[in-house]
């Protein structure tokens, strides 16, 4: 109870008929922040837990964790340096970038790809189409200048079809269209805006959903409109990996879901079109339907 709730049971039958149980607890806390670990406690005897299935073929060492060590000390209710034995722990930062560009003259394009934060140069240009720039949680850094200070705002930005997760600062917002952007200013965060553009005389936000208290050139279209507390993208997951990872929920309300220039979805999965193909099966399945059956959708993921 030192999490403020209990835990939960689970199980699962292995193909011998043999019934695996175990309780659970802080699953929900890694939508928050990945880098927490959740807890399972085995509660079948020792001749039944999992690592006795095999004689154990590899050996940890160490591990890197990537996060704040004084919330994860603070969240295991202990010292996490040596989470098993004979193994070492390295602390990394979670927003360390994946592609730091110091030339000031550069122009960098990425078309469909996974990228943690991008470090750019201010007087450079960066150019993404259908990329997720991930830095694995809402409050950390997943773009702005190369320099030492992070204060420094990034090159001038363009964004088509994106999902970025984590803060942005960037000296000009050229273009961002058709995207979605997650991040959150933590208590006593420096920065003034989750979403932050220097120049917004210049540039265009464009059927986009922006973080509320953002700072950027002129919107069109965007959510969530002035006042509106309930509108923003839910996803079946943010981890990396997963298979719905930056998938929206059906659940997600119709003007991020639908809420595209072409009425697709806003963000890096707007080339699906899965709104329209789900309205095209929907008006097949009615014209081939024998009277009085009903069909519904079952998505895989």
């Amino acid at each position: 109870m030192r999490l403020g709730r209990p835990s939960v049971e689970g199980h699962r039958r292995r193909p011998d008929g043999v019934d695996l149980t175990w309780r659970q607890i802080g699953v929900n806390a890694l939508l928050d922040d990945p880098a927490l670990p959740f807890f399972i406690q085995w509660t079948v005897g020792p001749e039944l837990h999992p690592s006795a299935d095999a004689k154990a073929v590899a050996t940890i060492v160490g591990c890197e964790v990537a996060g704040d060590p004084d919330k994860i000390h603070s969240w295991i209710g202990g010292d996490f340096e040596t989470p098993i034995e004979g193994s070492d722990v390295h602390w990394v930062e979670a927003d360390d970038p994946g592609l730091v560009v110091s030339h000031p003259f550069a122009k960098v394009k990425l078309e469909r790809c996974i990228t943690a934060p991008l470090h750019i140069a201010a007087d450079a240009e960066v150019s993404l189409n259908e990329c997720v720039v991930d830095a694995t949680a809402q409050h950390l850094v997943a773009y702005r200048s190369s320099a030492s200070e992070p204060l420094v705002a990034g090159g001038a930005l363009t964004l088509e079809s994106c999902t970025v997760i984590g803060k942005v600062h960037t000296q000009q917002l050229t273009l961002a269209s058709d995207c979605i952007f997650i991040a959150t200013l933590s208590s006593g965060d420096t920065w003034k805006a989750p979403l932050w553009a220097d120049r917004r005389q210049q540039g265009c936000v464009r059927f986009s959903y922006v973080p509320p208290e953002s700072r950027t050139p002129r919107r069109f279209h965007c959510q969530p409109e002035a006042g509106d507390q309930e509108t923003r993208p839910h996803f079946t997951s943010l981890r990396y990996g997963d298979p719905g990872y930056c998938q929206l929920r059906q659940y997600t309300p119709d003007k991020i879901r639908r809420g595209a220039h072409d009425e697709s979805e806003m963000g890096v999965l707007h080339g699906l079109y899965q709104p329209q193909r789900e309205i095209n099966l929907r008006v097949r399945m009615d014209e081939y339907l024998r009277f009085g059956l009903e069909a519904g959708l079952i998505y895989g993921s």
